[in-house]
């Protein structure tokens, strides 16, 4: 951080005086986005990450045990006749997720369920699940373009 005076003398006599502080904003570091199209345990360590998800195959994706802040962002990347499961190990996944890109928009609601789906042949390239959790519970939120269920819970 620097203090840089700045003095100004206008035509009519008058001056101007300011201390400006300027402060080096450090650059941000890119998180890459990491793929995943296989069975997968998450880690705490990964909490922030950004995962693609393939449904060329059936598969789950297992999240770590309930924690604090730990929150993690799922996209679909590739659509497929195969359901990819986002699980925990208790019935602890609440929230919503809508869809529909018509005039009706959809949604789909969890009080408490073990696992939230990227649904098998409904899902689309873009569609996306947020996880946020609190300690207690896993908070999902679900986008998707499709007519019908893109995103479930089970």
């Amino acid at each position: 951080m620097s203090v840089n005076n700045v003095q100004s003398n206008f035509s009519n006599g008058m001056s101007y005086s300011a201390n400006l502080v300027s402060t080096t904003i450090p650059t941000q570091s890119l998180v890459p986005i990491q793929a995943i199209t296989a069975a997968t345990t998450l880690t705490p360590t990964q909490s922030g990450s950004t995962f693609t998800v393939s449904q060329a195959t059936a598969y789950a994706i297992t999240l770590p045990a309930l924690q604090n802040g730990l929150n993690y962002k799922f996209i679909c990347s590739t659509t497929g006749a195969h359901t990819v499961a986002i699980t925990s190990t208790a019935a602890n996944i609440v929230g919503f997720a809508m869809f529909g890109p018509n005039a009706t928009v959809k949604s789909s609601h969890s009080a408490g369920t073990a696992t939230v789906n990227f649904a098998t042949g409904a899902a689309g390239v873009g569609d996306v699940i947020y996880i946020h959790c609190d300690g207690s519970n896993w908070f999902a939120q679900g986008l998707s373009g499709s007519n019908t269920t893109g995103i479930t819970f089970a």
